[in-house]
């Protein structure tokens, strides 16, 4: 689903075509280590970046939920 490496990144793998759009409205960021995959990372800058992070997984676990359409469907919020 993801993870996260200490307080620092979230590490989270979509589709390319919802990792673009998330990347496209600077959301998030490439991934840190494989750029050209469907990883993001999300660097965290404090607490205030933890309704973003649990956003990311929110979004993650319900793409991985059965007959799901994300990747068509999916929301950016600035």
């Amino acid at each position: 689903m993801g993870h996260i490496h200490g307080d620092r990144v979230a590490d989270l793998p979509f589709s390319m075509d919802v990792r673009n759009k998330l990347v496209n409205s600077g959301r998030v960021s490439a991934h840190h280590f494989l750029p050209q995959s469907g990883w993001v990372s999300y660097w965290m800058n404090g607490e205030q970046d933890i309704p973003n992070v649990i956003e990311l997984f929110k979004m993650r676990y319900d793409s991985l939920k059965p007959n799901t359409e994300l990747a068509k469907d999916v929301e950016i919020i600035d």
